[in-house]
């Protein structure tokens, strides 16, 4: 299982696992975009299951009337196969559960490959392989960048201060890395600066939006509870966190552990509460469209979570920060964000000795593999191939 943020690039890890390896197999299939699917296309799962059973039987055609008749279509025609599926974007276990029932009928030596945003996607007792990808650092971010940007994996010389400071402004996720970069190739400097500016007020609305899915896949107490550690309480102390926000109604030790199984925070070695740049800017963003004309936007999010008490009678709060007793936030009552020059380099968990993902090619798709040639990626997937 490949998870991590939305952009940060467990798809592109994945085609290339499955283009590297799918003739290895009796049949295989890489079946993208599992949740808009199954969540937007009439009978969404069928038409997944029908797309499986077409690939591994080679454009083989069947009728299949309902997810549980294809469950048991699937077992007999494909049960005898070593096969190879990747489920690409799954946020559900319920929808992989009606595309492949239980896991055990599938032929010795078939592999199934997932991307997901959730960490504990799977139960805890299912034995599989995790490998969870991060943001890039600096410096991989400015190679990445450059190749989208100037077509090399360098920025020219009288761009590079914009270039550090653009790239500042995407915190390390490929997928806006990406689109700056490639929106500002060959503009000239007075183009650059101007959409530098713009990011300052305005988040790239494509990255926006692709990373508000892990947002809008919380219920309603994890959102408020997201929305409030966004604007107060990065870099805070996890306990103290718990502790500021046990009396309000957002049952913080749990919607906590399912933010970071999210991927949209951290806990760090000193126990603090850390969130990637975007991910913050994302939920400021969230509360200033919410109530764009209201200076007191957060407040009213503190009076939703009941606690209107933490305000004093005397402060003045807006949508950049409120003051709470007993904290030590700075004057402007906002935690700083982990700034980009402290983002850190991606890890990959349960394989940390082994190395390396090799460098695949000259297309600029595939920079960002060949940026992760450092890390010990590949060494977990010869494990999953052997």
């Amino acid at each position: 299982m490949i998870c991590g943020l939305g952009g940060v690039g467990k798809t592109t890890v994945a085609k290339v696992a499955y283009n590297s390896n799918y003739d290895r197999f009796d049949g295989s299939c890489f079946l993208a975009n599992v949740r808009e699917i199954s969540e937007k296309h009439p009978n969404g799962q069928v038409y997944l299951q029908k797309q499986i059973f077409e690939s591994i039987l080679k454009g083989r055609k069947d009728k299949i009337y309902n997810a549980d008749e294809g469950i048991v279509k699937m077992k007999d025609a494909i049960g005898n196969k070593k096969v190879f599926i990747v489920f690409d974007d799954v946020d559900q276990l319920d929808v992989l559960d009606s595309l492949i029932g239980t896991r055990d009928w599938f032929y010795p030596g078939s592999k199934i490959l997932i991307t997901t945003r959730c960490e504990k996607l799977l139960k805890s007792y299912e034995r599989h392989m995790l490998f969870k990808i991060k943001e890039l650092g600096v410096d991989e971010s400015l190679k990445l960048f450059s190749w989208y940007a100037f077509a090399q994996d360098y920025p020219l010389e009288e761009f590079k201060m914009l270039s550090t400071e653009a790239i500042q402004h995407c915190g390390g996720l490929p997928l806006a890395l990406y689109d700056l970069g490639s929106f500002l190739s060959g503009r000239d400097m007075e183009i650059w600066r101007s959409k530098l500016q713009k990011l300052e007020a305005i988040p790239h609305s494509r990255v926006q939006k692709n990373l508000e899915i892990s947002y809008k896949s919380l219920d309603d107490h994890d959102q408020r509870l997201f929305l409030l550690i966004a604007s107060l309480f990065v870099g805070k102390d996890k306990d103290y966190v718990i502790k500021f926000l046990e009396n309000s109604d957002l049952h913080p030790t749990v919607g906590i552990q399912n933010l970071i199984d999210r991927s949209l925070i951290s806990i760090d070695d000193e126990n603090k509460v850390m969130m990637p740049p975007l991910i913050q800017d994302m939920g400021k963003e969230i509360i200033r469209r919410e109530s764009p004309d209201d200076p007191e936007r957060l407040c009213k999010l503190l009076n939703q979570c009941g606690l209107s008490n933490c305000l004093t009678e005397n402060n003045e709060t807006d949508a950049d920060g409120v003051d709470l007793p007993g904290t030590h936030l700075p004057e402007d009552g906002l935690v700083p964000a982990l700034g980009p020059n402290g983002a850190k380099r991606p890890y990959y968990q349960d394989f940390p000795e082994i190395a390396v993902l090799p460098y695949l090619g000259n297309s600029l798709k595939r920079r960002f593999v060949g940026l992760l040639s450092t890390f010990p990626l590949s060494g977990g997937l010869k494990r999953f191939f052997p």
